[in-house]
């Protein structure tokens, strides 16, 4: 589990606002709170028939922008979208161009700002802290120490702005990546120049923690940066030891909590439900029965903690996978030792509903759990079948609703744009415009629904050159 899936456009995926800041709408209290979450500020109901244009800035290479991220220099720049500001727009960041000239991915990114109706023309510079080699901050994160640095942006004290991570050297001097990371500060123009110490727990192996994630236990632990609690605050998370010691994987995982200057010294005991097979719970995730269930951490309820949701078991009894999924709902100490059932909607396939996401219409459908219509609930999305009848796909996607037990026995129909290649929507996203567009769903709008951005156009050569294309959500 990537405990940094907002990379580059993932963290557009999160939300964008246009400029304004839509964050009250969807948030949710702590968990053990009563109080009322706040209303949303609209429900969609479609996608448009309008587009708009979103203003691109000029002076890059051509086809530089034609997709919603770029990870290579070889067009001209490297850049993301990304809300480094905190003002709850995502802006077009810059980390690299291709000669490197200004100190572009050296002293400093450019940004150019979200105005509510394109990027503007013009960019701000985005300081860098010295002292890094050169190449290290040429991207929007680093995963190997080659260049002399393993580094992320997190926002690890809680502040709602994204900190510069480093979590490793390439020579680990002065304790990075055994008993402490550092963070340069976000300062809303820039990373500060110098960084603070983020304390690490002892007792691990030599390089268990000199990464921002570690899904092998080859080093001594399986772990995470993940928010269990529900406090707004990502935690330590082991869920596996080499060893698989004091039940380790099997009875709890260990929470080292957020303290906001680092990882607590110890941890308290996060408790794993009984009756799973030997290491099926000694992960973050599971995308595979082999080892008795599929399961994932949601928050299927709304109520802004994650559960553990268990899609399928290696037998599939009692209808997982088919009639309903099982919840084992988030305590603020573990998750509880008996589930709760959630009701899955009827007339699929065998085994189209036995995971936690379908990019596949092989058995009947392509699908995904997200939060369509704005409501702050997550719901099952179809966006094709494998006949792709009565216009799915086409002409409509399927919205099963969230109820708080289940996804609702019928579904609602959510409107598709017109005019496209057939085949174009039948997705939940798409980053090729072999077929017509290449596009994704993202919140630029002043609202809390996300819109179709569509970043290049097959018939129209303007796409991704001076403006991206923008279908917003029916809002009522």
């Amino acid at each position: 589990m990537r405990a940094y899936g907002w990379v580059l456009a993932g963290l557009a995926l999160a939300g964008c606002s246009g400029g304004g800041d839509d964050s009250a709408s969807k948030k949710r209290p702590p968990l053990g709170d009563d109080s009322a979450p706040v209303e949303p500020a609209c429900l969609g109901t479609g996608f448009g028939a309008a587009v708009s244009d979103w203003s691109l800035p000029s002076g890059f290479q051509a086809g530089a922008l034609d997709s919603l991220y770029d990870t290579s220099s070889s067009d001209g720049v490297v850049w993301g979208l990304l809300d480094l500001t905190g003002d709850g727009g995502a802006d077009l960041v810059v980390a690299d161009n291709d000669a490197g000239a200004g100190g572009i991915g050296s002293t400093k990114w450019l940004v150019y700002e979200n105005s509510g109706t394109g990027f503007g023309p013009s960019a701000a510079d985005w300081s860098l802290p010295s002292g890094f080699q050169d190449g290290a901050l040429d991207t929007l994160y680093d995963t190997s120490s080659s260049d002399g640095a393993e580094w992320g942006l997190l926002d690890l004290t809680g502040d709602g702005a994204v900190d510069l991570v480093v979590s490793d050297t390439d020579a680990g001097s002065g304790g990075i990546g055994s008993t402490k990371w550092l963070v340069y500060e976000n300062s809303g123009t820039g990373f500060g120049p110098s960084a603070t110490d983020w304390s690490l727990p002892s007792g691990f192996q030599n390089g268990a923690l000199d990464s921002l994630y570690d899904t092998s236990s080859s080093d001594g632990a399986v772990w995470g940066l993940l928010d269990l609690t529900g406090d707004g605050a990502v935690d330590l998370v082991v869920a596996d030891t080499d060893a698989g010691s004091g039940g380790i994987g099997s009875t709890k995982w260990l929470v080292y909590e957020n303290s906001g200057t680092g990882f607590g010294p110890s941890a308290a005991d996060w408790s794993l439900p009984s009756g799973f097979q030997d290491g099926a719970l000694d992960t973050l995730s599971d995308s595979s029965s082999s080892d008795g269930a599929v399961w994932g951490l949601l928050d299927l309820t709304g109520d802004g903690a994650v559960d553990l949701v268990v899609s399928d078991t290696d037998a599939g009894t009692g209808g997982i996978g088919s009639t309903k999924w099982l919840v084992y709902e988030n305590s603020s100490a573990g998750f509880g030792p008996s589930a709760t059932d959630w009701s899955l909607p009827s007339g699929f396939q065998d085994g189209a509903l036995d995971t936690l996401a379908d990019s596949s219409s092989s058995d009947g459908a392509v699908w995904g759990l997200l939060d369509l219509d704005g409501d702050a609930a997550t719901d099952l999305v179809v966006a094709d079948t494998d006949a792709g009848a009565g216009g799915v796909g086409s002409s409509k996607w399927l919205l099963y609703a969230n109820s708080g037990s289940g996804f609702g026995p019928t579904a609602s129909d959510w409107s598709l744009p017109v005019g496209f290649t057939d085949g174009a929507f039948d997705t939940l996203y798409d980053s090729s415009s072999s077929d017509g567009a290449d596009w994704t769903l993202l919140n630029l709008g002043q609202d809390n629904v996300l819109d179709v951005v569509i970043a290049k156009n097959d018939v129209d050569g303007s796409v991704g050159a001076s403006h991206w294309q923008v279908i917003d959500a029916v809002c009522e």
